[in-house]
């Protein structure tokens, strides 16, 4: 039985270089999601959102502070802090002892929770409840944004400034508190919330499965990772036709052989944003014995995106090109013996099997997570046989347990 790290006991060199591994990625996650990249068509680029040129000399050009950003950072961290604090926290104030017996009003003292209410508040922008209509969210975000568009205007409107507080804006807090527990209280919300957690686990099992599948039959893998970009954003059939058609190209053995040898396959992950359109995060996977030039092939997916959608709707991130930002990452060579890299491959695959906000096109479900097939054929018994110590057991290890971002042995 493996012994558990006791409470207070320091990390051990693994556990710290685990840390820091996933601190890099989560930075790269962060740049992914916050940045939009805009490609200038003769000289020219236009600022996301808005109908503003400006001149350039770059092929690209990278935006950030865009209002898809600011909705982003409000649902993904603002709205999450809230939630795990309604659901932990008490009351959001108490009555504030008077200072002299003849003070004519109650005054009410903010708690942790009434900070955070009244400061998520005043982030809110009424039109995002307009903008993002079309948005299926998870179910904690979707409950606390009805709960916004119903109190925030009202809560901002109560706030007297730091310190003490009125009865009106006790009242409303408290409105807002009982709002959002009971809905978060009914089956209804349970289930839904039990429903994502079971497809995220079921697509990080897939995902997971279909490496070691890969792994078992070739001894090294080269990962690669791209973004695809489609715009404009209310495109969502083009943007849907569009990936479709690239990824049977991908999966057409003739196209392969001259553009990407050795190919094995692929794991993508669609999300939508309002600025940034249509995206996707594609894993592209080669045979890492006969490829290992990732940064050229991956050069040579994007410039195919790029060919069939076209410079207008069309653009790439190479993340390769970050490689060197970063001293661990999950691309590049895969040998069934690196540790450091098996822990940026699992915070890669964490990353593409998340539920995010997705675009409701029709009332059918909308797959936003795929991969390629596997052949129910026995692999090839060429080649030197494997040892126990290059198999694919430490890889199984690296990757097993509940989805998260840590390994089983690390926490």
């Amino acid at each position: 039985m493996k012994n558990r790290k006791q409470k207070g006991a320091p990390d051990s060199a693994w556990a710290i270089k685990v840390k820091k591994i996933l601190k890099a990625e989560a930075v790269r996650e962060r740049l992914v999601e916050t940045c939009v990249r805009v490609v200038s068509q003769n000289g020219l680029v236009r600022v996301p959102g808005t109908e503003q040129y400006y001149c350039t000399d770059q092929e690209a050009v990278w935006f950030t502070g865009t209002d898809d950003t600011a909705f982003k950072d409000f649902t993904s961290i603002t709205l999450a802090e809230l939630y795990e604090a309604l659901r932990c926290e008490g009351e959001p104030g108490t009555l504030a002892s008077r200072r002299k017996a003849l003070d004519p009003l109650p005054a009410y003292m903010l708690t942790k929770v009434g900070k955070l209410i009244v400061s998520a508040c005043a982030l809110y922008r009424q039109e995002w409840a307009i903008t993002y209509i079309n948005h299926v969210f998870n179910p904690e975000t979707t409950v606390l944004m009805r709960a916004m568009k119903r109190y925030a205007r009202s809560i901002r409107h109560s706030k007297m400034g730091e310190g003490l507080q009125s009865e009106d804006l006790a009242l409303l807090l408290d409105r807002f508190c009982r709002f959002v527990r009971r809905a978060c209280g009914t089956w209804r919300f349970i289930n839904a919330v039990r429903e994502q957690n079971k497809q995220a686990q079921a697509n990080f099992n897939s995902a997971r499965e279909y490496i070691c599948y890969l792994a078992q039959r070739h001894s090294k893998l080269l990962i690669m990772r791209i973004d695809l970009y489609h715009s404009p954003y209310y495109d969502a059939p083009g943007a849907y036709k569009h990936i479709d058609r690239f990824l049977n190209w991908l999966r057409d053995s003739a196209w392969c052989r001259r553009h990407l040898p050795d190919y094995l396959g692929f794991i993508i992950k669609c999300e939508n944003g309002v600025v940034r359109g249509m995206h996707w995060h594609l894993m592209v996977i080669c045979e890492g014995n006969e490829q290992q030039n990732g940064g050229w092939l991956s050069q040579q997916l994007g410039e195919a995106w790029m060919a069939r959608v076209g410079a207008t709707a069309g653009s790439y991130h190479n993340c390769w090109g970050d490689r060197k930002n970063y001293e661990y990452d999950g691309l590049g060579v895969l040998t069934l013996k690196d540790r450091e890299k098996m822990i940026g491959l699992r915070a890669a695959l964490h990353y593409l099997t998340k539920q995010d906000c997705v675009l409701k096109l029709t009332n059918d479900k909308t797959r936003n997570f795929w991969r390629s097939t596997m052949s129910s054929k026995e692999p090839s018994k060429r080649g030197r046989p494997r040892t126990e110590e290059n198999s694919v057991q430490l890889l199984k290890e690296m990757l097993g347990g509940r989805r998260s971002k840590y390994p089983p042995d690390v926490r």
